[in-house]
């Protein structure tokens, strides 16, 4: 990373990701270069935004997510302990808290952080060989947090070293989805609408990877953070 900073949460740590292809929905995707989250953001991290008021501070937020939040200070299921966990992923944001905290993120550690596109997302997760999954082409309940480990639950962002991706990026595939930048559209193209303007509600924004049961829901999406380079 060109440029070092002195602030630091608990298991923020980035990966380099190197220019590339990817080929999505049939289309060919030339990713330049970037660094990306090595883990899903957790709670201790999201806690920190929450704290240092980030629900409060204007300059964080979209227009239109500015007036979505209203009087909201924290995310769904906040107080729930049996998700509340701190090395576990933080659940319940909106496309517009995930991206009001990269914002935070960015002032404090003035670096250019930013949710990763689509593409950038795919290149993170499958690398150089087209591989359907981040650590190969099998399916193995033993490398990700799926329904079919039978957690039912999230689980710690370190749990699975094995799942990682060419790029040593953990979590890709399993415990949560996460938000990209990204906005929707039924016939993928590149490169895709990553304007921040408008709203970004479930069927708006792209979420990419896996949740523990269930269909995607607001309920259960993470943050994908990413430094452009």
């Amino acid at each position: 990373m060109s440029q070092e900073s002195s602030f630091s949460l608990p298991l923020l740590e980035w990966c380099y990701v190197p220019a590339g292809r990817v080929k999505i929905e049939g289309v060919v995707c030339n990713v330049n270069a970037f660094w990306m989250a090595k883990y899903p953001i957790t709670y201790a991290q999201y806690e920190a935004f929450v704290n240092d008021k980030g629900y409060s501070t204007r300059t964080y937020w979209t227009d239109a997510g500015w007036q979505w939040k209203g009087n909201t200070t924290e995310p769904r299921h906040w107080r729930d302990s049996e998700w509340h966990i701190p090395t576990h992923p933080v659940i319940g944001v909106s496309w517009y808290e995930s991206y009001a905290f990269t914002r935070w993120l960015s002032a404090k550690t003035k670096l250019q952080i930013t949710l990763a596109t689509e593409s950038q997302w795919q290149r993170a997760a499958q690398g150089d060989d087209g591989r359907e999954y981040p650590w190969g082409n099998q399916f193995d309940e033993t490398r990700c947090n799926s329904r079919e480990s039978g957690m039912g639950k999230t689980t710690p962002v370190t749990q699975y070293p094995n799942g990682a991706s060419p790029f040593g990026v953990w979590d890709m595939n399993g415990n949560v989805w996460e938000w990209c930048l990204s906005k929707f559209a039924y016939d993928y193209f590149f490169p895709e609408d990553n304007s921040v303007d408008g709203t970004a509600f479930r069927a708006e924004r792209v979420a990419r990877g896996i949740k523990v049961i269930g269909l995607v829901s607001s309920a259960s999406v993470n943050v994908s953070a990413a430094i452009p380079i």
